[in-house]
């Protein structure tokens, strides 16, 4: 058990630190894809150990989690149903073949709300609600703030 608690600390201490880099190159100027600013490699290596430090918090509690279930962790990708990967592997096939056809907005909305649906408790309306705020939230920092043009589809 100390060896899971020294990773999930080991975790926040790259997020932390990841998160002091993100903020400090937000501060050199970061600049944009096309133009990158001095900020934006060092943006880029504060995301990434942020990252990590994300998975190895998660890791600690999944490794936490199957002690408290008397899982092995070598049997962790059991409990992982193989119906949900090929669901969520269709809608990425789905999303790439009608992100040209129907647009980055509308087919983004689409496979969110698949991805947010719980087939358990019929939540339509949470599901939706979530799906529109990322399709708007991505199309915001990638159309806007990036200026990175996506398919338009159907839409003019």
């Amino acid at each position: 058990m100390v060896g899971k608690g020294i990773k999930r600390a080991e975790g926040f201490f790259w997020l932390a630190l990841g998160g002091s880099i993100c903020f400090v190159a937000g501060r050199t100027g970061i600049g944009v894809v096309k133009e990158p600013g001095p900020g934006f490699i060092a943006l880029a290596a504060g995301l990434f150990m942020a990252g990590v430090g994300v998975i190895m918090i998660l890791a600690g509690f999944i490794a936490e989690r199957s002690v408290n279930h008397k899982v092995e962790p070598g049997r962790l990708l059991s409990l992982v149903s193989s119906a949900r990967v090929v669901y969520t592997l269709g809608l990425l096939f789905v999303y790439a073949f009608l992100l040209g056809r129907l647009g980055h907005i509308l087919t983004t909305v689409l496979v969110m709300w698949g991805l947010f649906y719980d087939w358990e408790k019929k939540n339509y309306a949470v599901s939706l609600l979530l799906s529109v705020l990322v399709a708007g939230i991505s199309y915001l920092f990638f159309e806007k703030l990036l200026m990175v043009q996506f398919p338009r589809g159907i839409w003019p």
